[in-house]
């Protein structure tokens, strides 16, 4: 709050709505999308999870009846930048003090590396591409504030760099969601994902493993994710 009562008024007006604020999507996705759908408008949100990776459109559009049952993502770039600064040697108040000099992490950084952020992300693609039915309290979490910055390193010399992954699954229509740390092997698709990079890879029915990529992105990747939402709602009423 306030935005999610914003977006519910906008909505009841008769307006389409985008937005790039996670928590509204996160806590009432299922409850808007309803009332845009009575109200006959549309409620968007591409750049709340990887900024301008079209990845809700081109499940919605693209990908109908692939058959998604599960991904497993790097969704929180500053997560990500200070484990790979602390395997290169720094302590961790460095890295963190490093990632805030870069503009990539908040003044408190400690909303994205208590996982909460990949928590939001996590709960909207669930419930967009498994089409579950969850609120973020109900996705397992585990941030990286424990983790100690020697053991980071020797996983990451032992050739199993830990990540902070998001995972979801789809099975006899019950979904199971998690946030949490963990190593993965030289060879894992997830380790495309340096620095700041975001990757997820989805798992279908159709097309096997699918995965997407979104190097280094910066706000211009963000405000792109909000102008294709917008492209697409104009296209749908020209339609």
């Amino acid at each position: 709050q306030p935005a999610l009562s914003y977006i519910r008024a906008a909505l009841q007006s008769g307006l389409d709505v985008i937005t790039a604020n996670k928590g509204p999507v996160a806590y009432a996705q299922s409850e808007l999308q309803a009332l845009a759908r009575r109200q006959n408008v549309q409620f968007r949100f591409e750049a709340t999870v990887m900024d301008g990776l079209p990845l809700i459109n081109l499940a919605q559009f693209t990908l109908q009846a692939v058959g998604i049952h599960s991904f497993r993502a790097l969704l929180n770039t500053t997560s990500s930048l200070v484990l790979n600064m602390i395997e290169q040697g720094f302590t961790r108040d460095e890295a963190i003090a490093k990632a805030q000099e870069l503009g990539i992490a908040e003044a408190d950084p400690w909303y994205d590396l208590d996982a909460w952020d990949a928590v939001m992300k996590t709960t909207i693609l669930a419930n967009t591409l498994l089409e579950s039915q969850l609120s973020p309290h109900q996705v397992a979490r585990q941030g990286i504030r424990d983790l100690a910055p020697a053991e980071i390193r020797a996983a990451a010399q032992a050739g199993t760099p830990i990540r902070l992954v998001s995972q979801a699954n789809l099975k006899q229509g019950i979904s199971v969601a998690e946030v949490r740390p963990r190593k993965l092997s030289k060879d894992d698709i997830l380790l495309l994902g340096k620095g700041t990079t975001s990757v997820i890879s989805l798992e279908t029915e159709a097309m096997g493993t699918i995965t997407l990529v979104e190097h280094k992105p910066t706000v211009t990747q963000t405000a792109y994710g909000v102008l294709s939402d917008l492209v697409t709602i104009l296209k749908q009423k020209a339609s």
